[in-house]
This record gives C-alpha cells, sequence and structure tokens, in this order.
C-alpha cells in the first residue's frame, strides 16, 4: 500500500496488425473507484506486444486491472491483492527454560500473564517468573479472561487482574479432550461428557450466578469440528467442509472450498484450486450464506491446518508461501470494516504460537519470547 505495482502484460501480434500500436490500461479498487495507472515500455518482440503497466494503491484490497491492446489485439484482465504492512513494538521476556516445551501451547492475557501448557497441567508467568500451577488443558484466552478444562473434566474460567489469575467460576461435566471456544468474557462455547455422549453447550458467565448453561440448549454433534459463539450464534465446521449452526444443527451447510481457519468473522475457506481465498462471513443464512473473497497473492496458499478434532476450538487463518516455504514474512487475513485484508508481518525469530490477539516468537535457546500485539478484528 502506497507503493508503485508494477505488471508486465504482453498481447501477441497478429500478421494483419497494423504497424501502429496503441495499448491502454484502467484499474479499478475494491469499491470499484478508478485508480490512475500509467502505461509505459512498448515493446515488439518475437509476436508478442509487451508493456509496463503501473498504478500506486492508496487503500488494501482487491484491484481490478485491464489492459485494452488497439486495433483489435485483445484484452487482458488482471487482479492484485494489496496488503498492509503491520509493525508493532513486541513486549519481549525471558524465561527459566525453553518455552518449546510447552507442548500444548503458550498465550498470554492482556494484563501480561504468560500461560505454559503441558500435560495437562499450566504454569503461570509473570515477569518471566512463574507465579502460579493449576491442572487444565485446553487454554483459551480472551482479553484477561482464561478458560480451560481440567483433567475431571470440570470447566474453569478465570480472570487476570490486580490479584493475579483468579478462579470465578467452574462447572462440571464437560469433555477434557476439547478446549472452549472464547467468545467475549461473558461466554463460551465447551463440549459436554454426558453418558459417553459429546454434545456442544453454550455457557454463560454471569456476575451473580457465576458459571452457568444457557438458555440456547445444546446439540449432540453429528461431527468433530470446531464451534466459535458471538451473541447467540454458534458455528461448528466439520472435517468434511461443512457448518452448521446450533439452532439449525441438522440443516448443515456445504461450504464452497477447503477449511483453513475459523473465528468470530467466520469460516476461512481456498476457493477456485487454491488462487483465492474466501470468508463466509457472518451473520449468514444457510440458504443464503454470504461469502467475500479476494485473489491470493502470487505463489501463497491458505496454510493447511486439521479441522477433524475438537481440540483446537478456534483456527486462526495465514498463508504460506508455496513457492519459498523459508519466506521470512508472515502474512495474515483479516476482516475488517467489511472486507478482507492481508497484513504482513515481519516479526524477529521463529514462530512458536498464533493466536487472534497475539503472534509469539521465540529465539534459538527457546527462553526469548517476542509477544507482538495484533490488531482487533471487527466482525
Amino acid at each position: 500500500m502506497g507503493e508503485e505495482l508494477r505488471f508486465e502484460v504482453s498481447a501477441p501480434l497478429l500478421a494483419c496488425a497494423s504497424d501502429v500500436v496503441r495499448v491502454e490500461a484502467e484499474a479499478y479498487d475494491e469499491g470499484n473507484r478508478r485508480v490512475p495507472v500509467s502505461v509505459g515500455n512498448l515493446s515488439v518482440n518475437a509476436g508478442l506486444v509487451t508493456v509496463t503497466v503501473s498504478l500506486t494503491p492508496a487503500t488494501p484490497g482487491s484491484y481490478a486491472l485491464r489492459v485494452f491492446f488497439e486495433p483489435s489485439l485483445g484484452l487482458v484482465q488482471l487482479s492484485a491483492t494489496v496488503a498492509v504492512e503491520q509493525a508493532a513494538v513486541p513486549i519481549v521476556e525471558s524465561f527459566p527454560e525453553p518455552m518449546w516445551n510447552c507442548s500444548d501451547g503458550v498465550t498470554r492475557t492482556q494484563a501480561g500473564a504468560v500461560l505454559c501448557s503441558r500435560l495437562q497441567r499450566v504454569t503461570v508467568y509473570r515477569g518471566g517468573v512463574p507465579v502460579d500451577v493449576f491442572d487444565g488443558a485446553g487454554v483459551v484466552v480472551v482479553g484477561d479472561v482464561v478458560w480451560s478444562v481440567t483433567p475431571g473434566g470440570v470447566l474453569q474460567r478465570r480472570v487476570d487482574g490486580d490479584g493475579g489469575l483468579t478462579l470465578t467460576g467452574e462447572l462440571p461435566g464437560f469433555f477434557t479432550g476439547a478446549s472452549p471456544a472464547a467468545g467475549e468474557h461473558s461466554e463460551t462455547v465447551a463440549v459436554r461428557d454426558l453418558a459417553g455422549r459429546r454434545y456442544l453447550t453454550q455457557v454463560r458467565w454471569d456476575a451473580d450466578a457465576g458459571l452457568a448453561l444457557s438458555g440456547s440448549g445444546a446439540f449432540a454433534a453429528p461431527f468433530q469440528g470446531f464451534a466459535v459463539p458471538q451473541d447467540d450464534d454458534v458455528w461448528q465446521v466439520s472435517s468434511v467442509g461443512s457448518l452448521a449452526d446450533l439452532t439449525q444443527p441438522d440443516d448443515p451447510l456445504l461450504l464452497p472450498g477447503t477449511v483453513g481457519g475459523i473465528g468470530p468473522e467466520g469460516a476461512w475457506v481456498s476457493l477456485d484450486r487454491d488462487t483465492t481465498l474466501g470468508l463466509v462471513v457472518r451473520p449468514f443464512t444457510l440458504s443464503s450464506p454470504r461469502l467475500a473473497r479476494v485473489p491470493l497473492p502470487s505463489g501463497f496458499v491458505l496454510a493447511s491446518e486439521e479441522v477433524s478434532t475438537m481440540r483446537r476450538a478456534a483456527v486462526v487463518p495465514r498463508l504460506s508461501n508455496q513457492l519459498n516455504p523459508s519466506e521470512p514474512r508472515l502474512v495474515l487475513p483479516s476482516w475488517r470494516d467489511g472486507s478482507i485484508t492481508l497484513e504482513v508481518w515481519r516479526p524477529a525469530g521463529e514462530l512458536l504460537n498464533l493466536t487472534p490477539a497475539w503472534i509469539i516468537t521465540h529465539e534459538a535457546n527457546g527462553k526469548t519470547l517476542r509477544f507482538y500485539p495484533r490488531p482487533r478484528t471487527t466482525p
């Protein structure tokens, strides 16, 4: 964004064409507004007419480019996706042991508690020093609220505040092999385990009543997948690429592509043989889903994530470069202001974990971590 984009565009030179070749171009941004474009460096070689077309995008998003070769030599249409360069000053902390030992993940609250999960035990660090340990797995953090499930199947809610990480509520009867799908501070969705059957259940927090099952009920999950709450809406994505809503569990929507992420904004999918990124946008109806799309940058695909198990209640989408797997940039799609935006990050170190709120990297020794705060999304 703000930098000139250049495209070399060619068309075949027909034998009957006159010696005078004219080339015109036009470009439009995502809002179908015309963008200034220039054409130069016209050349004819080996039966091809080639020109350089340049434009400078002022906003991120998808751009459409049309190049006309006259007389009657053809029309070339191109599309490009303009990303936003993101940068943030990371929070750097050192720890007494390599944090890659946290085999079930590392995450962080906004107030500064770093949680290391390993073998159903969670160690809490503050300022790089261990200050607490509790039994739990499937840790999910939203702001300063921490959700987890104990080895005994008790769903727990904690809040990180002035007094440290404080247990504020617990509810028994949940499946230990699945992490909760955290919504905002007042609610979550977790998997109940009743007489050997597993149910997706919405849970609400009330300052007076504590944790309680929501009045929206529960349904027996017909497949393994993800569930993400927002307001009274719960989604579940299956391993075969269908999506169901809590209110319509027996009428799933077949998604138009391979799932590569799921979050409060919707389900991220690969379209058109991995050349296009799609998002089934909230809110939606099964009969008429809203689908946003944007062309993928050359060589990039939506990274494949495991979606056949409920051990992860949400997957942050990211793009990987098939042409250059060691590409140091991190490209993350997000949903902002009603359209898909691609964020380009250049974090130092190796990627350790990626959450909706943080990009977490580590140095070679694994003891020094960098926490890059991500901008809040706008579903």
